[in-house]
């Protein structure tokens, strides 16, 4: 049994180490992204390192703070909601986590979708954003778009 534990663990250790590289490799190509995002829209680049601010200041480039504030609630109902369910399995606490959850996804791709408008790119980048968000705000940091602020969408 031990000999098995040990096998299993010789096994996943380098899978956990090359799982966490590409989480830190995301992370990095995030922050560098957001900050040259954030220096075409005239702010400081810096704001891309300070950790909820840079999402909180990327909500006020293309849609408002009190989407932010929205969002925030959200995610914090939906893991009450999740952790009350593991105590008390219901199906009203489900049905009520699943729909903040439904929630949580609509607002999150109306947020990629006004993020794709501020950079003049259509519906595909948005889905681009949704499934690939490294690669993607990168592209939009990188290349030569221009940051124009969206007042109101049809």
């Amino acid at each position: 049994m031990l000999k098995n534990l040990k096998k299993a663990f010789e096994i996943s250790v380098p899978f956990g180490i090359v799982f966490v590289a590409l989480i830190v490799i995301c992370c990095v190509l995030i922050i560098i992204a957001m900050w040259k995002i954030f220096e075409k829209a005239n702010l400081p680049g810096y704001y891309a390192v300070i950790p909820v601010y840079n999402v909180y200041v990327l909500f006020k480039l293309v849609w408002n703070e009190f989407n932010f504030y929205f969002s925030v609630v959200l995610l914090i109902l939906s893991t009450i909601f999740d952790l009350v369910f593991e105590e008390i399995p219901n199906v009203f606490i489900l049905v009520v986590s699943l729909t903040i959850s439904i929630v949580s996804l609509i607002h999150t791709i109306e947020l990629c979708n006004r993020i794709s408008h501020s950079f003049n790119h259509k519906v595909g980048y948005t889905i681009g954003l949704l499934f690939l968000p490294a690669v993607f705000l990168l592209i939009l940091g990188l290349k030569s778009d221009e940051y124009k602020k969206v007042e109101k969408r049809v």
